[in-house]
C-alpha cells in the first residue's frame, strides 16, 4: 500500500506539474477562480473526491488504482485543508508565469522520476 501511495503522489506531482509547466496562464486562472469558492464547499468537494477515489481504488487494479489513490490524495488536500490550499494558491496567483513554469517543471521532473523509479 505504501508503494501505491508513493506512486499516486508521484502521479499527482506529474499531472499538476505538467499543467503548471505547459499552461501557466490557465493554471493561474484556475487558482484565482478557486479563491472565490467558500471553504465549506471546497471541503465538501474534497470529501466527494475521497469517497469516489476509495470506491474506484477498491474495485480497480494497476494504474487505475494508482490514479484513484491520487484522486484520494487531492481530496484530502481540499477536504481537510481547504484554507491552506487557498492560501498556497493565492501565493501562486501573485507569482509570475515564469516562476509558475519553473515550479511546474520541478514538480513534473520529481513526479516522472519517482514514477520511473517505483513503478
Amino acid at each position: 500500500m505504501i508503494r501505491i501511495t508513493v506512486l499516486a503522489f508521484a502521479l499527482f506531482l506529474a499531472i499538476e506539474g505538467t499543467i503548471a509547466a505547459f499552461w501557466p496562464a490557465w493554471a493561474k486562472k484556475k487558482m484565482a477562480d478557486l479563491q472565490d469558492i467558500p471553504n465549506r464547499a471546497l471541503g465538501f468537494i474534497g470529501l466527494l473526491f475521497i469517497f469516489s477515489g476509495v470506491v474506484v481504488a477498491g474495485l480497480a487494479e494497476g494504474i487505475i488504482k494508482i490514479a484513484a489513490v491520487a484522486v484520494i490524495l487531492e481530496g484530502v488536500l481540499y477536504g481537510i485543508m481547504p484554507a491552506l490550499m487557498k492560501r498556497v494558491m493565492a501565493v501562486a496567483v501573485r507569482s509570475s508565469e515564469a516562476e509558475l513554469r519553473i515550479w511546474g517543471e520541478t514538480a513534473l521532473g520529481i513526479g516522472v522520476t519517482a514514477l520511473a523509479l517505483f513503478y
